[in-house]
């Protein structure tokens, strides 16, 4: 059991995902494994999976792959500027900065993660009209994919949390350094223990502490 939870302080997220997978399933079969904080943390890198410590090399690698392309193209993305400027607003502060700016997706998806993945689609097909080079064109689908894997992280992790996270409320008081919309799952999640005190008492402090009306308006829900 140790082993696999060593697997994810990996820097390869393709890994990474992997044993989370795995993960779940145990904690699914209702096993009830010894977690350290260390490793507690590490199972939330999918919310904070564009911090460039400890980081996944493979998502930098891929995303550098996509914007370089991207720039190769520019003349023909810029047709869709929105687009355009979302989705290369979002990934230069990844790589730049190790940063989540999602400013440039409002009213545009549900979330940066599925809007990067349905616009790269979107580029690798018309890449593909276009007779472009394999390697370009794959680019585009390889950030597609990674983009899907990130979104199936965070799920895995919300499933995760559901079983152990009221074993670590303390640990939990990072939520604040996440986005918002990946706070919004964490307080889903802690719903699994229905009646807690310990974790009544996060909502109440969570409400006390976060400047967003909607998430203070989640955090009673849950309670």
């Amino acid at each position: 059991m140790k082993e696999l939870f060593e697997k994810i302080c990996t820097t390869s997220f393709a890994q990474f995902l992997e044993a989370l997978e795995k993960i779940r399933n145990l904690l699914d079969e209702g096993n009830k494994p010894d977690i350290s904080k260390k490793y507690f943390l590490m199972l939330l890198r999918p919310y904070y999976w564009f911090v460039h410590k400890p980081g996944f090399q493979d998502i930098i690698d891929t995303c550098e792959s996509f914007m370089q392309t991207v720039k190769q193209n520019k003349k023909i993305f810029l047709k869709e500027a929105d687009y355009f400027i979302a989705i290369s607003t979002f990934l230069a502060h990844y790589l730049d900065f190790g940063d989540y700016d999602s400013s440039g997706w409002k009213m545009l998806f549900s979330s940066p993660e599925i809007a990067a993945s349905v616009i790269a689609d979107k580029y690798a097909k018309k890449l593909g009209k276009l007779k472009k080079s394999e390697q370009e064109v794959q680019a585009m689908k390889n950030l597609k994919k990674l983009m899907e894997d990130i979104e199936t992280a965070k799920h895995l992790a919300y499933w995760c949390l559901r079983h152990i996270a009221d074993g670590f409320l303390e640990e939990l008081k990072i939520i604040h350094s996440f986005p918002p919309d990946y706070q919004s799952s964490i307080l889903h999640a802690l719903d699994a223990f229905p009646g807690n005190k310990d974790v009544i008492d996060f909502y109440k402090n969570f409400i006390n502490k976060t400047k967003h009306e909607y998430l203070k308006e989640d955090a009673e829900k849950y309670m």
